[in-house]
């Protein structure tokens, strides 16, 4: 297979429903990932810190959700691109979400 065919190939995978049952198995593990960081750190912490440390692991998780959402959403996906390499913030899963569903539905 040459480059072009590939190319090809990740793109119409990426414009089907494949593009977005990853998306939720990458998401998901992230989730287990949280889970399983509060479980060690708590492990390595006295028992009287316990629940301190799983309450820091969670506002980790709640504030990086909501970081996501505002900035890193906007970098992964926008079609305005810094050298090729990033997109820039433009927040197109608020102003445009009808958009947004119509594309990846």
């Amino acid at each position: 297979m040459g480059t072009e065919e590939i190319t090809s190939l990740v793109q119409e995978l990426v414009g089907t429903q494949v593009f977005g049952v990853w998306y939720l198995i990458g998401a998901a593990l992230v989730f287990f990932m949280q889970a399983g960081f509060a479980m060690v750190e708590t492990g390595f912490t006295r028992a009287k810190n316990a629940g301190n440390i799983i309450m820091k692991n969670l506002m980790d998780f709640c504030i990086g959700t909501v970081v996501f959402v505002l900035l890193g959403f906007s970098l992964m996906m926008a079609e305005d691109y810094v050298f090729g390499i990033f997109g820039i913030p433009n927040l197109d899963i608020f102003f445009n979400f009808g958009d947004f569903i119509k594309e990846n539905a």
